[in-house]
């Protein structure tokens, strides 16, 4: 053995503006009547203001974090009843603003799965036969109407994400039913 040592250090990368985490994009919707949160990145010691904004340009929410030694923060938010009313979410600190629109405040669900998730119902087995041909159709209308009105929400995430495992963030896109 050698008496040589090697000594290895780490600099986490330095953080000159604020940013969000991915998942936070236009076109988003936060679960209604809960408290939700707001984080991501920015320069230690900042302050970071979150201001809930409604269609009336007012704000009604405004809460701050201080970014921690790591370049983290955190706001939670309070709940908001659900509606379908559109909002904007302002992220700033120090010169530097973040804008999400077209906020909405609504059921989430999540649904995770395997290969099969992407799989659509028609082509499968006997689909067709599964849901009768009036419920299917009194189901396609109401889909239809929430579609136009832009009420049908999703997050598509890309793959490659390993089961078990907790993220920081997740790479994927918001958008509308009929986007997908």
């Amino acid at each position: 053995l050698s008496n040589e040592a090697l000594l290895y250090t780490y600099t986490p990368p330095v953080v000159t503006e604020i940013n969000l985490t991915n998942r936070f994009q236009n076109g988003m919707i936060f679960q209604q009547n809960k408290p939700w949160i707001v984080n991501g990145t920015g320069v230690i010691g900042e302050t970071v203001t979150v201001e809930l904004i409604n269609k009336e340009n007012a704000t009604v929410q405004t809460k701050t974090a201080t970014v921690d030694a790591d370049s983290n923060w955190l706001v939670t938010m309070d709940a908001v009843v659900g509606s379908y009313d559109a909002y904007t979410v302002k992220v700033s600190s120090g010169n530097n603003t973040k804008t999400i629109e077209n906020v909405v405040f609504g059921e989430v669900w999540a649904a995770g799965g395997q290969s099969n998730m992407a799989y659509h119902f028609k082509p499968a087995s006997n689909g067709d036969n599964v849901v009768s041909e009036a419920d299917k159709i009194a189901l396609q209308a109401e889909l239809a109407a929430y579609e136009k009105a832009g009420y049908l929400r999703f997050f598509m995430s890309n793959n490659g994400h390993q089961s078990g495992l907790v993220a920081e963030d997740v790479s994927g896109k918001w958008g509308n039913a009929s986007d997908w």
